[in-house]
């Protein structure tokens, strides 16, 4: 298998820093959250540690399947073929679930609004969810 051939230490590092950010704004207190500035501020924290964590994911996903199923017997060529191969292998549940972080993660980095980083809030939210789902089947198949 792939033992000694991945480094999970990014993907750990992510996960770790979407979970605090997102854990921040969770226990913000009734005063806190009148604070305009120091909302935002955190929103952008959980929007860029969303963005990083997502590419860590499947950027591990990529090597994953690399190195445990063969390059040669993948035909992966966009994203989408990337989650659906992650959804055969039993390292994701959803791939359509994938889909979307992946317009999410698109969308935050081109479109900064108000609307859009609520939404986005709720999406990293999931992903984070999914990402320890994905990080479970790592340690289990590392």
């Amino acid at each position: 298998m792939a033992e000694g051939k991945l480094n999970f230490e990014k993907l750990n590092n992510a996960a770790v820093a979407l979970g605090d950010s997102l854990g921040v704004l969770e226990n913000l207190t009734a005063e806190e959250r009148r604070n305009a500035a120091l909302v935002r501020t955190i929103q952008s924290g959980i929007i860029q540690n969303f963005e990083v964590a997502y590419d860590q994911c499947w950027k591990m996903m990529k090597r994953w399947l690399d190195v445990n199923i063969g390059r040669e017997t993948l035909n992966i060529i966009t994203r989408k073929d990337l989650f659906r191969a992650a959804g055969k292998s039993g390292m994701i549940s959803d791939a359509e679930k994938w889909f979307k972080f992946h317009f999410a993660r698109n969308d935050a980095s081109h479109n900064y609004d108000s609307t859009l980083v609520v939404e986005t809030i709720k999406i990293a939210s999931d992903f984070f969810a999914e990402m320890r789902t994905l990080r479970q089947f790592f340690s289990e198949h590392a």
